[in-house]
């Protein structure tokens, strides 16, 4: 009875979830008529090419083209996206009011338009989008990215202001949106398959954690993991590998976070004659979703002379 209470809470207890990347936002108010957001992953990659410049200059070409399917006493929602496709929808319909000396100034509608072009986003807001055929947004958008900060692992939210040509960064608006680098504590339980022998396991972690973004980059840890060899008789022996590991996170094409990890183990307290008194222990684990683990491993007994595989199944909560 004792055994299949914890094969079942190996596998049935829940799992912790990966960290999610957050982009990156630079904010620019132009002329106190125009406000350009332009997300992406990460900021600096604005200064590596002129994907942000390209796609709002030919946003720009079309909009004489929409004269006529544009209203100014209609709120709209223009997409362009890639260079090849251009929707026109309805907007949201309200008027903003900003607070003056003396009244509520009446703003009118925003109209906005949103532009997606090679892994960055564009949303820009206005009362009127055919105004913005008359404004230089490239020159400003072009200072706003020479003057960027240097590159941080952090996630950012930048506000820049562009009056007369002149760009300055408000900084009172700046915010970091992603946390630190951190020390956490984590449990899990699995179960493994070696010497033709199913065995149940329950783990301790002191992890180091590294953030990127807002996303796990990659962590080192150190672990003690309890192996369980049922006897029968209500019998069990109990015994423990010391762990090393390290995990380097990356994002598939679904953008779900996944990791490869390697990791050394010793036998520190043993119990029975299922381990040799010196094993050591070689794994490769690999995510297979966002709640288990899977892991091939390397037993080593008699001083590095025998060699036999083991396999893994992990659950972490």
């Amino acid at each position: 009875m004792k055994k299949i209470l914890i094969q079942l809470l190996a596998v049935a207890l829940p799992a912790v979830t990966f960290g999610q990347a957050i982009p990156d936002s630079v904010t620019v108010f132009i002329d106190n008529r125009v406000e350009v957001l332009i997300e992406i992953d990460d900021y600096n990659k604005l200064t590596e090419n002129n994907n942000a410049q390209t796609i709002i200059t030919k946003f720009q070409a079309q909009l004489p083209l929409l004269k006529n399917e544009l209203f100014l006493d209609k709120s709209e929602l223009v997409t362009y996206t890639d260079d090849s496709l251009l929707t026109i929808e309805e907007g949201e319909s309200k008027r903003i009011f900003l607070n003056g000396e003396t009244a509520l100034n009446n703003t009118g509608i925003r109209d906005k338009s949103v532009l997606i072009y090679k892994g960055l986003r564009v949303i820009i807001s206005t009362n009127n989008l055919i105004i913005l055929s008359e404004i230089n947004m490239v020159e400003c958008i072009q200072m706003v990215i020479d003057s960027l900060p240097e590159k941080t692992r952090k996630a950012q939210s930048l506000y820049y202001q562009c009056i007369n040509g002149k760009v300055d960064l408000i900084e009172d608006k700046t915010v970091n949106n992603s946390f630190n680098d951190y020390i956490g504590i984590s449990l899990g339980t699995g179960m493994s398959l070696l010497k033709n022998t199913s065995l149940v396991d329950f783990t301790f972690a002191l992890d180091v954690v590294f953030l990127k973004k807002g996303a796990i980059t990659h962590n080192g840890y150190v672990s003690t993991n309890l192996m369980f060899d049922f006897l029968g008789d209500r019998k069990m022996n109990i015994n423990t590998f010391l762990n090393l590991g390290y995990r380097s996170y990356y994002f598939n094409k679904e953008k779900e976070e996944h990791f490869v990890g390697l990791e050394f183990g010793y036998l520190v307290s043993r119990q029975g004659d299922f381990f040799d008194e010196s094993t050591f222990r070689l794994g490769l684990s690999k995510s297979i979703n966002r709640h288990i683990t899977f892991s091939t491993q390397l037993y080593m007994e008699d001083d590095l002379k025998y060699f036999y595989p083991g396999v893994r199944l992990d659950v972490n909560f």
